[in-house]
C-alpha cells in the first residue's frame, strides 16, 4: 500500500512539474502567415508584453498586448482589412485579446478616427464655471486658483496660501495626490501642501530641512516622488503616504529612471531639468506640434490628432490630455479625441494650472 501511495504521489509531482514547466512564461519568437500577412509574434517575459508585427508588401503594422501568458503559439487567427480610397486599415483577430485598427493613409500611419472609419460627434457645452466652459463631466478637473485649487465641477475652492502665487511651477501629481511647495515662503521652503482628490482635503507636511525653490520634480517610481534641488545638487525622494523625505543622492550622482533604474551625475541634473522616462504599453509623443502614439518596444509612430498641439498636460496608461490654444482635449485609446474644457486664459498661461483625475 505504501509503495502504491508513493507511486501515485510521484505521478502527481511529475504531472504538476510538467504542467508548471509548459506554462512557465518564456521569451519566444515565432513566424507564420495569414491572408498574405507575415506575422512575427514574440513575448517578453520580463516586461510581460506580446508584440505582433504584420507585414504585407511594403507596409508594416505593429500591435502590442498585455494579456496573461499562454503556452499556446500563433495567437492571431485572422487579419481584418478595411480599404477605402487610398486608405488601408488593419487589425489582427485573436481569441485571447482585442485590438484597435491601425490605418495607413497618404504615406503615414494614423488612427481609425483620422482615417474616417468612425464618425466624430460635435462637442456640446454642458456648463460654465469660474469662466471655464465645460464640455465633459466624466473627469474630475482641479484648477490652480493662485491660492490653492478649485474642484471645478463642484465649484469648490481649497485655498491654503496667504499670498497669491500666479505661478505654480513646483507641484506634482501622483495618483490621487497633488503635492505643492509652500509658496508663502521665499527662496526656500520647509513645507509641502498635499491635496487628496479622494477626500477633497488639503493636508500640510512640515519638513525638517529647507529646500531651495530652485528645484524641480523628476518623476515618480514605486509610489515615491523624486525632487532635485539644483542649487545644492541634492536629490530627495518623497513618500507621501508616510510623509517621509530621504536624500537619495551622493557625490557619485543621483537616481534616474529611463525604462530601468540608473544614475546620472549631479552636474547633468543641476544644469538641465532631467525627467524620468517610462515605457508603457501606449506612449504618446509630441513632435513638431503633432501628436503621435508609439506602442511598447516599437518605433512606429501613429498620428492621432490633426490639431497643432501647444502643450501636453497629463498622461495615463491609455489617455493623454493636451492644450490647443485655450481648449483642453483628451485622446483615449479606442475612443478618439474629445473636447473637455475651454478657458481663454490658457492662451497665455497654463503650466501646472490644470490637473485631471479619472
Amino acid at each position: 500500500m505504501k509503495k502504491y501511495i508513493a507511486f501515485i504521489s510521484l505521478i502527481i509531482i511529475l504531472f504538476l512539474g510538467y504542467f508548471y514547466f509548459i506554462n512557465k512564461p518564456k521569451n519566444y519568437n515565432t513566424e507564420y502567415t495569414i491572408n498574405d500577412y507575415k506575422i512575427v509574434e514574440s513575448y517578453n517575459k520580463e516586461k510581460k508584453y506580446y508584440n505582433y508585427t504584420l507585414t504585407k508588401e511594403d507596409m508594416t503594422f505593429n500591435f502590442v498586448s498585455q494579456i496573461s501568458y499562454s503556452s499556446k503559439r500563433k495567437l492571431i487567427k485572422n487579419i481584418e482589412e478595411v480599404k477605402k480610397d487610398e486608405t488601408l486599415c488593419v487589425r489582427p483577430v485573436s481569441e485571447t485579446d482585442s485590438f484597435e485598427f491601425i490605418c495607413y493613409k497618404n504615406g503615414e500611419y494614423v488612427d481609425k478616427y483620422l482615417a474616417g472609419m468612425e464618425d466624430v460627434s460635435e462637442p456640446k457645452k454642458m456648463n460654465r464655471i469660474a469662466n471655464i466652459d465645460i464640455y465633459d463631466d466624466e473627469h474630475e478637473f482641479v484648477i490652480w486658483n493662485n491660492k490653492g485649487y478649485t474642484s471645478l465641477l463642484e465649484n469648490k475652492k481649497h485655498e491654503f496660501l496667504n499670498k497669491e502665487s500666479y505661478d505654480n511651477l513646483l507641484t506634482y501629481q501622483m495618483g490621487k495626490y497633488l503635492v505643492v511647495a509652500d509658496y508663502d515662503q521665499t527662496r526656500s521652503f520647509n513645507k509641502f501642501y498635499i491635496y487628496n482628490n479622494e477626500t477633497k482635503e488639503v493636508d500640510s507636511w512640515e519638513l525638517e530641512t529647507d529646500i531651495s525653490f530652485d528645484s524641480y520634480f523628476m518623476g515618480d517610481i514605486d509610489e515615491k516622488i523624486y525632487l532635485f534641488n539644483q542649487k545644492n545638487k541634492v536629490q530627495y525622494s518623497l513618500d507621501i503616504e508616510k510623509k517621509k523625505i530621504k536624500i537619495t543622492s551622493d557625490k557619485e550622482g543621483a537616481i534616474y529612471f529611463d525604462k530601468e533604474m540608473g544614475h546620472k551625475s549631479l552636474d547633468s541634473l543641476a544644469y538641465n531639468q532631467v525627467l524620468f522616462k517610462k515605457e508603457n504599453k501606449y506612449n504618446f509623443i509630441l513632435k513638431d506640434e503633432k501628436l503621435y502614439l508609439r506602442l511598447y518596444n516599437n518605433e512606429q509612430e501613429i498620428r492621432i490628432s490633426d490639431k497643432n498641439i501647444d502643450h501636453i498636460v497629463y498622461t495615463t496608461d491609455e489617455e493623454i490630455y493636451y492644450l490647443v490654444d485655450e481648449k483642453l482635449y483628451s485622446y483615449r485609446i479606442g475612443k478618439g479625441e474629445k473636447l473637455l474644457l475651454v478657458n481663454f486664459e490658457w492662451n497665455f498661461t497654463y503650466l501646472n494650472k490644470i490637473f485631471i483625475f479619472d
